[in-house]
């Protein structure tokens, strides 16, 4: 939902079962290089390689991805603003 505060917990939430419950070794993303707002979130985000793809349509992809090395940084960079983002949405 445009506006929302849910991005950073639930990028937060995705990566810690990805990487904690799932075991995986590298997890990336890819978004729509058109939208901006979320290209610039990711980019904000401590994600330790960032490309660009292009997909068989020529639609075109920017590709942000995190190595199991890195969640640690990753997480204690993003972790203190996921958790008042939460904590705000709890008294709610």
């Amino acid at each position: 939902r445009r506006g929302s505060l849910a991005a950073s917990p639930s990028v937060l939430l995705l990566l810690s079962f990805g990487f904690d419950r799932l075991g995986l070794q590298r997890i990336y993303c890819r978004t729509l290089a058109e939208n901006g707002a979320v290209v610039s979130f990711h980019d904000s985000c401590a994600y330790t390689n960032r490309s660009e793809y292009i997909d068989t349509g020529g639609r075109v992809f920017v590709q942000h991805s995190l190595v199991l090395a890195d969640w640690p940084a990753f997480r204690d960079a993003l972790g203190p603003t996921a958790e008042r983002i939460a904590r705000r949405g709890a008294r709610s």
